[in-house]
């Protein structure tokens, strides 16, 4: 998926080799704690049922997602936009392309999680539609930091 907006130019396409991976892991690691190395997306990628999406804004990359489908159902691993794009519609951009593809590969639901101090990302997922599935307490350890419930979130498509 090719566009131009306000952003300038946006491209959304299927990470495909070692760049993508690379590309991935340097957002991953700028936006969430503890972060993911290439070598890890990579791995992840090379597997028939994880797949990496990367979002570009004139040629440079400003969000990813990671993907795994199994049998009708998927799980959204990690997903962020670079902190520069933020707050700009990128991220709604990012996740309806994702929910659409999924669609199309016949996903009936999409889950995720995200911490209950994300609040900014908790009123994307339901503004998408996404609804509470469940918590798992203490579940994001990041360093010099207490402890952080997840929300797990369950949208059906």
């Amino acid at each position: 998926m090719s566009t131009a907006d306000k952003h300038g130019s946006l491209e959304l396409a299927l990470a495909r080799d070692e760049l993508d991976a690379s590309a991935i892991a340097d957002l991953h690691a700028d936006l969430i704690d503890p972060p993911w190395d290439a070598a890890s997306v990579s791995g992840l990628l090379c597997q028939p049922a994880f797949s990496g999406m990367l979002l570009k804004v004139s040629g440079e990359p400003a969000g990813f997602a990671v993907i795994q489908t199994v049998t009708g159902e998927a799980e959204i691993l990690a997903v962020g936009i670079a902190k520069a794009h933020q707050r700009n519609g990128l991220g709604v951009k990012l996740m309806q392309a994702i929910i659409d593809q999924l669609r199309a590969a016949n996903v009936g639901k999409v889950f995720l999680e995200v911490s209950v101090a994300n609040t900014a990302a908790r009123r994307l997922y339901e503004k998408l539609g996404f609804k509470e599935a469940g918590r798992r307490k203490g579940y994001y350890q990041r360093s010099g930091r207490t402890p952080e419930d997840a929300i797990n979130l369950a949208l059906v498509i």
